[in-house]
């Protein structure tokens, strides 16, 4: 399925990591990062003879260095635990996971460091991906980068774009439009495809420094902007004396994020639920990456009901990684739709739990943009689209990213 109508149609994109199988290192990277998460929710919720190492985690409180009230780390837990969250983020400096508590609570220190932002790394990327191709994709739809002369004032063609000094339909008479047409709306492509990758580089933080070329940003952040955040949600079993049976239930309601991309990393336990506005339900991307994959498994003839697959990963030789290893699901969040002219808009979703049913794990990476830097309209997305978007990104251009976060947030978290 193409990515913009994967997107725009359905709310969000199931990517294969490993590219079909050719390159499962993305997929072992995951597979790491399952493990130390595990480790530490299973630290910190201990059998009844285990100790309980939640209370030595810090809360979630700004990151010290961080520039941004936004940049917050740190544990949480609510309703008795059924919803558990740590916020961790990439010090950009060294690439270090913090809070620095993490590697102690889940393991070797520095083994969890690395094997946290070797994940980060590739979920971010594909995330940057996905952002760039769809911003270039609005862009040359709409022409926000095709070259117009000024138009002269009054006569029938003054509203309409100009080549050489001539309006297309004028052109067309003389016999020159369609070739000077076609190179300018080439090079207005052109145009589009770089000016997202310049988007996808510059504003979205993915926790490294900032490529060369890129605007000035004295204020960029020592901390990334975009968290990992580790979740563990939880609906307990109804009493022995209730007569509740087991049911699907809402754990965490239906919410759009502020983020260019939100990807989820495929969890062994389904949960996550994307609004599907076409078919008008909750579309379940989880169940259907195990769908895809049994059914790629059957198609091998492989056993399709197995939990596991051995690979063979470069470097590492034959290893045993988990089904959902391999895949992540991308949202578009409510600085695509800004980015997009409102042509992709953010996915609603939400996450569900069955009562009395094993624990769901996530570990979403919420790309948004570099603390300091601002609003380009002309650099990023072009001039002219709908007159509407283009209202709404004039009064945009020129802000601070953090500015515009702020803006989007409903008034009772401002």
């Amino acid at each position: 399925m193409h990515l913009m109508d994967a997107l725009v149609t359905h709310g969000c994109l199931i990517v294969d990591l490993t590219d079909g199988g050719a390159n499962f290192a993305p997929a072992l990277a995951l597979s790491d990062m399952w493990s130390s998460t595990s480790s530490f929710f299973d630290a910190v919720n201990p059998s009844p003879e285990g100790e309980d190492v939640a209370p030595s985690l810090p809360s979630i409180d700004v990151a010290e260095g961080a520039g941004s009230r936004h940049a917050t780390v740190g544990f949480a837990s609510y309703g008795d635990g059924r919803m558990q969250f740590l916020e961790t983020r990439i010090r950009r400096v060294d690439g270090a996971v913090i809070p620095p508590e993490v590697g102690a609570v889940a393991g070797d220190a520095g083994d969890v460091d690395a094997k946290m932002k070797r994940a980060f790394d590739y979920i971010a990327e594909v995330g940057k991906d996905a952002t760039r191709i769809a911003v270039a994709a609005v862009s040359a739809e709409e022409m926000t980068f095709l070259e117009r002369a000024p138009a002269p004032s009054g006569g029938p063609f003054s509203d309409m774009p100009f080549i050489s000094g001539l309006t297309f339909e004028e052109a067309e008479v003389s016999g020159v439009s369609e070739d000077n047409r076609e190179e300018s709306e080439h090079a207005a492509q052109i145009k589009a495809a770089e000016a997202a990758s310049l988007l996808a580089d510059e504003l979205i933080d993915d926790g490294r420094i900032p490529p060369p070329g890129s605007p000035s940003n004295p204020d960029e952040s020592t901390i990334s902007m975009s968290p990992h955040r580790m979740c563990r949600y939880a609906e307990p079993s109804p009493g022995a004396d209730s007569s509740t049976t087991a049911k699907l239930s809402e754990i965490f309601g239906a919410h759009t994020d502020t983020s260019f991309i939100t990807a989820v990393p495929v969890a062994s336990v389904s949960g996550l639920e994307v609004y599907d506005e076409t078919e008008e339900r909750w579309y379940r991307p989880e169940l259907a990456a195990r769908d895809h994959w049994e059914r790629e498994r059957a198609e091998n003839l492989q056993d399709f009901k197995a939990q596991t697959e051995v690979v063979n990963v470069e470097g590492a030789g034959e290893v045993e990684l988990p089904w959902h290893s391999r895949y992540v699901v991308l949202m578009p969040g409510e600085l695509m739709q800004l980015a997009t002219r409102g042509e992709v808009p953010a996915a609603v979703h939400r996450v569900v739990a069955v009562t009395g049913g094993a624990a769901r794990m996530s570990a979403p990476v919420l790309l948004r943009a570099r603390n300091g830097m601002k609003m380009d309209v002309g650099r990023y997305l072009g001039k002219g689209g709908s007159d509407l978007a283009e209202e709404l990104l004039e009064e945009c251009d020129g802000m601070a990213m953090e500015d515009i976060h702020d803006a989007m947030q409903p008034s009772s978290f401002r």
